[in-house]
This record gives structure tokens, sequence and C-alpha cells, in this order.
């Protein structure tokens, strides 16, 4: 490895040090499309593009939407197939509003993920990808329906018990 002085870390000898290439700049993703799907009363919107295997499915953070993964979506959509949706009341979404009467946990939003991805035909199983909070609500979908995760990714989530009094 090169240390930051330009020397080699291992032989302390000098070398010719090539600053590191930023990332790749990704294309903008056309305009949002996606289906509102019905999940037992309500609808919430799910996008996918791409083909699989695997399905990847992304969680958004707590007050995130699925707008903030869009970029790297179709930038992956040559090589799998790779779906995002807004939970409901999620800010402007098309999701509908969560119903009266249904209470925002982690059980509810792992059940409503399993249905809308069942009425929706998308295959599994998944590659779950939670950030922020969503990586709570993959762990309790992959907790519940173990049989329907292929993989999960936490990006700088929350851990299991972290979130207590997060809502």
């Amino acid at each position: 490895t090169y240390h930051r002085y330009r020397f080699h870390c291992h032989s302390g000898r000098l070398t010719r040090f090539r600053p590191p290439q930023g990332p790749p700049t990704l294309p903008e993703p056309p305009e949002p499309t996606g289906r509102l799907i019905d999940v037992g009363g309500y609808r919430l919107i799910l996008e996918c593009v791409g083909t699989g295997p695997p399905t990847v499915v992304y969680e958004a953070g707590a007050t995130a939407t699925r707008f903030a993964i869009r970029k790297p979506q179709y930038a992956l959509r040559s090589t799998v197939r790779f779906c995002s949706y807004d939970r409901p009341g999620s800010l402007g979404s098309a999701s509908d509003p969560r119903p009266p009467g249904v209470a925002p946990t982690s059980e509810r939003f792992a059940r409503d993920l399993r249905t809308l991805l069942a009425n929706a035909n998308e295959p599994g199983p998944y590659l779950l990808v939670g950030a922020s909070f969503g990586g709570l609500l993959i762990s309790t979908f992959a907790a519940r329906y173990p049989e329907d995760v292929a993989g999960l990714v936490y990006f700088d989530a929350l851990a299991p018990g972290s979130a207590e009094g997060y809502l």
C-alpha cells in the first residue's frame, strides 16, 4: 500500500503518487415511473427496472423516498432487477397515506413489502438493501420471511434494538 506522502509503506521507497480518481458520475435517470400496487386497503408505489436475478429491493430511511436511489437503480439495471418503493405517507410520494388504525411498526412494514412484491409479481428471493432506518426494516423482513431473502446489505443503517424511541 502507498502512504499519502508518496512512499511504499512496506519498503519505504519513494514512488510516483497518482491521486485516486473520483467516483464515476452516474447519468440522470429518466422521469420517475412506477405502479401503484394494492397491499390491502391502500396502495404503494413500486418502481422496478432491469432484469435479474437477483432482484434488489431498496428500503429507504425513515423520511426518505425512492428518489434517493434512482441513479444507482438505473445504473445497475443491465445486471440486476432493481426495485424501490415508498412506504405509506412518504413525503412527496404517490403512495397512499397510512390508513387510520394501521400502526407504523416494523412488522407492518415487512408485511407491506412482502405483499407489495407478491402482488406486483416480482420474483424472489430478494437482495434487500436498507439505508438508515431501512436497515431495521430489512432485518425484520429477513426474520419473518427468511425464504424470501437472498442477502442483506446495510447502508449506514440502524441495527435491531438501536431504534428505541426513534419514531
